[in-house]
């Protein structure tokens, strides 16, 4: 019995901790995550190549480093991983905003930017734990495409802005962010009288 409520506890503690650090990485690099959903949204095939080609050379690495019969090149290869997924991340941050910007221009109520985002992560979350297709489908190409659009992020620069509907400039194409300047006002206009 110990046994399952340490697996429910498990499977509890990491619905809250996924889309906690989605969100801590939307608020922390805030240009890269943006960079990535412009990628994602303009480009997902080539998303899906570079990430393609990134997910087998992690595998191609990480085999090759735990095949050597030294512990140091084992630990190196876990460590290689462990970038490669914390890089992963940042796409999967873009993902959720993009989901995100779907999200509240469907929504018939007014969803805040952060809300929007949570509300995408987790259901990016709930998707990949579904069993079967989250687990055979869902999972691999999402973390295919986190990869790439991650990759496209930090090494070219984004498609302007004004070319993806609905972009506005912020902490996200849905919308102005907390850390955003307010508007200027309009200056006033005077009119004279004759």
């Amino acid at each position: 019995m110990a046994d399952v409520v340490t697996i429910f506890g498990i499977l509890i503690f990491l619905g809250v901790a996924f889309p906690g650090l989605l969100t801590g990485l939307w608020l922390t690099l805030p240009a890269s995550v943006e960079r990535a959903q412009t990628h994602l949204s303009q480009s997902v095939g080539r998303c899906f190549a570079v990430g393609l080609a990134l997910v087998l050379l992690v595998l191609v690495v990480f085999l090759r480093a735990w095949t050597m019969p030294s512990g140091v090149m084992r630990l190196a290869g876990i460590a290689f991983v462990a970038m490669a997924l914390a890089l992963a991340a940042i796409g999967a941050a873009g993902l959720a905003a993009t989901m995100a910007s779907q999200l509240s221009a469907r929504a018939n109520c007014q969803l805040s930017c952060a809300g929007a985002f949570v509300r995408s992560a987790l259901l990016l979350e709930l998707a990949a734990f579904f069993p079967a297709v989250g687990w055979l489908i869902v999972t691999p190409v999402v973390l295919t495409l986190s990869f790439g659009a991650a990759a496209l992020a930090l090494v070219r620069p984004a498609p302007s802005l004004q070319s993806v509907p609905g972009a506005i400039s912020g902490l996200g194409h849905f919308g102005a962010g907390p850390l955003d300047p307010a508007p200027a006002p309009a200056p006033a206009v005077r009119t004279t009288e004759t």
